[in-house]
């Protein structure tokens, strides 16, 4: 019987392009559709908070998704939590050397992270206290 710390190494072995020892074919299918969804949602989501910047790269945005999920620990996995450590990733020595950027990309993140925030938690505390 496979343990579940076998179960995730090899889960994180094919989400990194590696050979995988014990996941089933099937598994290892529906394990990539799920990883396109969640990149896909990312994406999505960055897309819309980060307006600007994703203009400006309109054409790598996948990939610069890609990599900062990949290449960038995110303190958090939940998705409404990445876009607080994106501009962070654009201020990154592995993002300057990659994409060509400005130096002002990771304080218009900032700047609009902040601002979406504020938005969500505001329409957070609107739902609850209509629940109240």
């Amino acid at each position: 019987m496979t343990s579940v710390i076998e179960l995730q190494e090899d889960i994180l072995r094919l989400f990194c392009g590696q050979e995988t020892k014990v996941l089933s074919a099937q598994e290892k299918q529906n394990l990539l559709v799920y990883k396109g969804l969640a990149i896909s949602t990312a994406e999505n989501m960055l897309a819309k908070i980060f307006k600007e910047i994703h203009a400006f790269y309109k054409d790598s945005w996948r990939q610069i998704i890609m990599d900062y999920l990949e290449h960038f620990l995110s303190r958090s996995p939940i998705y409404s939590e990445l876009a607080q450590d994106f501009a962070s990733f654009l201020d990154s020595d592995f993002f300057k050397n990659k994409y060509p950027s400005n130096n002002y990309l990771a304080q218009v993140a900032t700047y609009k992270w902040l601002a979406s925030y504020k938005i969500i938690k505001f329409f957070d505390l609107s739902l609850i206290s209509l629940c109240f």
